[in-house]
C-alpha cells in the first residue's frame, strides 16, 4: 500500500498516488469494464521481478493473476523473464475471513533449490496479500500442507519479503530498488534495520548487495551528504556525482520513481526535496502517478 508523496524537484511536483482500497475478493464487484493496477511477479537471474499490469476487477482477478504467473516460455519469449511455476500448473483459490487459501498443483516438480520455493512462496502470498482484503495465505503445494521446498507453510502467512539480501531476524524490513544485471528491470532487494530512517534507508539503497546480480540506481561515487524532515518535508542533500544523471532523463527518471517507493514506506514524510551540494536539481522528469510498484512489460499487457 503506498500513499501519496510529493517530489520536489525544482519548482516540479511528482505526485504518485496510492492503492485506493480493495475489496475482498467474496465481495469484488462484477463490473467488466472496471479495470486496477495490479502485480504480477516473474522470475530472472533468481531475482523475483514484480510487473505491473492491468486486470479487470472482479471475481477472477486473483485467478488471473496466478495464471500469469503459469506463463508459457512462448508468452514470455523476448522479455528475459521466466514464469515463477510451470506452465501446466493448477491453482485453486478461495478466501474466507480475510484469509487465502491457494492450493498449487505442480506436477512436473521434483524438486527445489531453497531460492526457488522461497521465490514461489513469496509470489504467492504477496500476489494475494497486495489486497487489502486478504490479510494473509494459507499455502498447498502439491497436497502438501507442511512444506514448500524447505519452506514452511503449515500456518496462514502474512507479506513476505521479497529478494531479501540476508537474514532479516528480528530487525525492521525495508525495500530499496536497484537495476537487475543488464536488464532494464528495476527489483526490489529487502534490507532491514533496528530503525528505518530516511538516511538509513537512503544509504542502504546506495549500497549494492552482494551475490544478487544488481546495479546501483545512483552515479558512482554518490553520497547522502543530510537528510533532514521537518513539517512531512524531506530534503536529501547529495554529493556532487548525483549531477551526471543531467547526461541522462532516463536515469533520472527511474532513480526518482525508486526513491519515492522507497521513501513511501517512512512514516512522516509527505514531500521530498533532492539537493546536490546545497542546490535544487533540475530533474527533467515526466509528471507520473503509479499505484502499485511494477515494471511495465509491453507483451505482458
Amino acid at each position: 500500500m503506498f500513499k501519496k508523496i510529493l517530489l520536489i524537484v525544482a519548482a516540479m511536483l511528482l505526485l504518485l498516488c496510492g492503492c485506493s482500497a480493495a475489496e475482498p475478493e467474496e465481495e469484488m464487484p462484477v463490473d467488466y469494464d472496471l479495470n486496477r493496477d495490479c502485480v504480477v511477479y516473474y522470475e530472472a537471474e533468481d531475482c523475483l521481478v514484480p510487473v505491473a499490469v492491468e486486470e479487470a476487477w472482479n471475481e477472477d482477478t486473483l485467478n488471473n493473476l496466478y495464471s500469469r504467473m503459469c506463463a508459457s516460455e512462448t508468452e514470455l519469449e523476448g522479455t528475459g523473464l521466466s514464469s515463477i511455476l510451470p506452465s501446466d500448473t493448477q491453482i485453486d483459490t478461495t478466501v474466507k475471513d480475510n484469509i487465502a487459501t491457494v492450493e498449487i498443483y505442480a506436477p512436473s516438480i521434483d524438486s527445489l533449490t531453497a531460492t526457488q520455493a522461497r521465490n514461489i512462496a513469496t509470489a504467492a502470498v504477496n500476489t494475494a496479500t497486495q489486497f487489502d482484503g486478504i490479510e494473509a495465505v494459507q499455502l498447498v503445494f502439491n497436497g502438501s500442507t507442511e512444506k514448500l521446498g524447505g519452506i514452511d507453510i503449515s500456518e496462514a502467512m502474512g507479506e513476505m519479503c521479497i529478494n531479501p539480501a540476508y537474514d532479516i531476524g528480528n530487525l525492521t524490513p525495508f525495500e530499496v530498488y536497484y537495476e537487475l544485471g543488464d536488464t532494464d528491470y528495476i527489483v526490489p532487494i529487502t534490507k532491514a534495520a533496528k530503525k528505518v530512517t530516511a538516511d538509513v534507508a537512503v544509504n542502504a539503497m546506495m549500497k549494492v548487495p552482494e551475490n544478487k546480480g544488481v546495479k546501483s540506481l545512483f552515479p558512482t561515487g554518490t553520497q547522502l551528504l543530510s537528510a533532514e524532515l521537518s513539517d512531512g518535508i524531506l530534503t536529501l542533500n547529495f554529493s556532487k556525482e548525483l549531477s551526471k544523471l543531467e547526461e541522462s532523463p532516463e536515469k533520472q527518471q527511474k532513480l526518482l520513481d525508486q526513491l519515492v517507493f522507497m521513501l513511501d514506506q517512512l512514516e512522516g514524510v509527505d514531500e521530498v526535496q533532492i539537493l546536490v551540494e546545497g542546490v535544487p536539481f533540475n530533474f527533467k522528469v515526466d509528471e507520473k502517478s503509479a499505484s502499485v510498484f511494477g515494471n511495465y512489460v509491453e507483451v505482458l499487457q
